[in-house]
């Protein structure tokens, strides 16, 4: 026996679920799991829309100013490289271990603050907020609000 339910989209168009069918659908959603693959798939998604809108609003940017038009794609695509491997390994590590590490981040972090204010420390955008460490320049300030919610949770 089916037991078949009606739902009337805005447009009158008819879906019909039988029992089964949302079962399945239940089933899927009160797996312990569920929530983490939602959660994976929607970062996911988020990711891929990001690296997607770099491309987009840099490459005639890039490909007026340097050798290639994915100039900034391959950069996004560097960091993320970096990126998606260290908040992997961070989200595996135990509570004692981010408590063990969050003293000696909030530490680099103001010593990377106070840093731009030596020869390091390079003037971008009207701003002296950069330190050029040779191979790339980067903002203290980013790497201080990381520490700083590891160093709160």
């Amino acid at each position: 026996m089916s037991i078949s339910t009606n739902h009337r989209a805005s447009s009158g168009v008819g879906v019909t679920y039988t029992a089964k069918q949302k079962s399945k659908w239940r089933q899927l959603l009160e797996h312990p799991l569920a929530n983490y693959y939602l959660i994976a798939a929607s970062v996911a998604l988020l990711v891929f829309l990001g690296v997607l809108m770099v491309l987009s609003s840099s490459s005639v940017f890039a490909a007026n100013h340097t050798d290639s038009s994915y100039y900034y794609l391959w950069r996004q695509i560097m960091f993320l490289a970096i990126g998606v491997p260290a908040v992997w390994f961070l989200a595996t590590r135990s509570e004692k271990f981010l408590r063990f590490v969050a003293w000696p981040a909030i530490i680099l972090s103001i010593l990377l603050l106070l840093a731009v204010w030596t020869p390091l420390g390079v003037e971008r955008f009207d701003t002296r907020a950069w330190l050029n460490l040779g191979f790339t320049e980067i903002q203290p300030s980013e790497l201080a609000k990381a520490a700083l919610i590891l160093w709160s949770a």
